[in-house]
């Protein structure tokens, strides 16, 4: 490993703080570089990373792209890419495909040949730190890491590291960032047209005369979605059919509402009658937000076609909760004499090892407006799910109670002296409002293993006989 840092020069420069320009005239190198003999565009770009962030106090000028911000990395066949605070901001995140992940791998490499594997004439981050905030402010901030490794190997030959400040002019630093900056403000433009995307927030509130009311649509990352609706006389909240998400995925394609994004009609403020807010937040990281007036004429007051997208978008979100038109009633008649037994189990257990982390839970669903229970195994990343019979649950709580798994409530129990130990979580709730919990490390309630077994092998049969299909989750 070759380590490159100017030490006489940074205690100079420390010894020099506060001396206004003095400071500028005194630069240090950091770069470190793991050496392999190979050229780099021989190995495999495995990771990258590279951040910068221009000072409040930097002329404007010396930015050569429009991003005072600007990150973007590639790892495990991801891309997060943000460029902020200049022109309006681009994010995206996700896999976009091998070929965008080839272009963006091999232009790193082909800067890094041409400009250099380390940077002189920088201020190293210590040096960086102990600044006084208005000289960091008249500084450029940035960051490089690139990983190699073998074509199809898995651990790194040759790795190129390096981190520092400058006044924003640095020849090597911008000789590697103008164009760089280019490529990934163009692909997260063309991601923005070309890569599927799915919204995972969604907010739409109203103000008018007699108060205010809401939706909202949330999801979270083992695919559960849920809905929100606020009215002057309900509040309700419920996980509803996953289905719903491509629904509202076609009705923003439909009215094109990408293109909706930082309307603010004329004279909208939060308090005014007959305003709303609309926000939406995509799993690229992609924002669209508006804020408008709902019946005024003037047609900067809201985007074109959003009344119908609005009626469209809430009738599907009151689908979700009530069902189809004109079957509310006999749901409420459903839910009315619904079962008072179990309500939702939550089962956890495991070790040191990421992979022996097993969570089983029961919860209920919103389907064409009835409560359904559903049962999800999640063993890492692997998540397994599928449906429950009024058989299945009273089955199962026939089980829990001949085990009287109730005895376990408030066991909390935690041996401290064992290190790479197992642990459990274990809670139920009823619909009468009865509620059982408990939880350990290497301490265990009564029978604890006996339940383990019973309720692992009972949860487990009833999703094989379900034939349900495993997927992966997205890390």
């Amino acid at each position: 490993m070759v380590v490159l840092m100017g030490t006489q020069r940074l205690g100079l420069l420390q010894a020099t703080l506060g001396c206004g320009l003095a400071l500028f005239g005194v630069q240090a190198v950091f770069a470190e570089t793991t050496m392999n003999e190979k050229k780099l565009e021989d190995l495999e770009l495995r990771y990258l990373e590279w951040w910068v962030e221009y000072g409040e106090d930097l002329p404007a000028d010396l930015n050569k792209h429009p991003w005072r911000t600007m990150s973007a990395s590639v790892m495990h066949g991801r891309l997060n890419l943000s460029l902020a605070e200049g022109a309006p901001s681009l994010v995206w995140y996700g896999a976009p495909g091998f070929e965008e992940l080839d272009r963006i791998k091999a232009l790193a490499t082909r800067l890094l040949r041409e400009h250099g594997e380390a940077w002189p004439g920088c201020l190293d981050r210590q040096g960086f730190d102990s600044l006084e905030k208005k000289d960091q402010q008249r500084l450029c901030v940035w960051k490089l890491i690139a990983s190699y490794t073998e074509p199809g190997g898995r651990d790194a030959v040759r790795e190129i590291r390096f981190q520092g400040a400058d006044k924003g002019d640095n020849a090597a630093r911008l000789a590697f960032e103008i164009p760089f900056a280019a490529y990934v403000e163009s692909l997260v433009r063309r991601l923005y047209a070309s890569a599927p995307k799915t919204p995972t927030g969604l907010l739409y509130s109203v103000r008018d005369e007699a108060g205010t009311w809401l939706y909202a649509l949330d999801t979270d990352e083992e695919g559960q979605v849920r809905v929100s609706r606020m009215n002057r006389d309900s509040n309700e909240e419920s996980e509803v059919d996953p289905a719903l998400l491509g629904q509202v995925t076609a009705l923003l394609r439909k009215y094109k509402v990408d293109a909706w994004h930082g309307l603010t009609a004329p004279g909208w403020t939060r308090k005014k009658p007959d305003t709303f807010d609309f926000s939406l937040h995509y799993d690229t990281g992609q924002d669209v937000w508006i804020h408008g007036l709902r019946q005024s004429a003037d047609p900067a007051a809201r985007p074109a076609g959003f009344p119908d997208f609005e009626r469209e978008l809430l009738a599907a979100l009151d689908e979700a909760l009530d069902g189809p038109s004109g079957a509310k009633s006999a749901n409420a008649a459903q839910a009315a004499s619904a079962r008072s037994g179990l309500k939702r189990l939550d089962f956890s257990q495991g070790g040191m090892a990421y992979n022996s982390h097993i969570t089983y839970r029961i919860h209920t669903r919103r389907e064409a407006g009835r409560d359904l229970f559903r049962l999800l195994r999640r063993i890492g990343d692997r998540l397994t799910e599928c449906g429950l019979t009024d058989t299945d649950m009273a089955d199962l709580e026939a089980l829990l109670t001949r085990h009287r798994v109730t005895d376990w409530d408030g066991f909390h129990g935690n041996a401290k002296d064992v290190l790479d130990g197992d642990s459990f979580s274990f809670s139920l709730e009823y619909a009468d409002g009865r509620r059982v919990s408990a939880g350990g490390y290497m301490r265990f309630p009564k029978g604890y293993c006996e339940v383990r077994e019973a309720l692992t092998a009972f949860l487990d049969k009833v999703l094989t006989r379900s034939g349900a299909k495993t997927t992966e989750l997205k890390r």
